[in-house]
C-alpha cells in the first residue's frame, strides 16, 4: 500500500481522485493548494504525488 498525496484546488476533482485511489487500497492525503501540498509532503512524506498543473500561487510544476 502506498501513501498518495493528491493536490488539486478543485474540490470535486480532488475528492473524486481520493475516493478512487482509496478504493485501490492506498492511503490518501489531500491538499487544496500547491503550498499546502508542499507543506504536507515535507511534514508527512508521500510515495506518489498526483497534482493539478494550473493552480493559484504554487502550481503543479513547482510542486515537482
Amino acid at each position: 500500500m502506498a501513501r498518495v498525496l493528491i493536490i488539486d484546488d478543485n474540490e470535486t476533482m480532488r475528492e473524486g481522485m481520493a475516493a478512487t485511489v482509496r478504493r485501490m487500497g492506498h492511503e490518501v492525503v489531500t491538499a487544496a493548494s500547491g503550498a499546502d501540498g508542499l507543506a504536507l509532503l515535507r511534514k508527512q512524506g508521500a510515495d506518489f504525488v498526483i497534482t493539478d498543473l494550473k493552480m493559484e500561487g504554487v502550481g503543479g510544476l513547482e510542486v515537482s
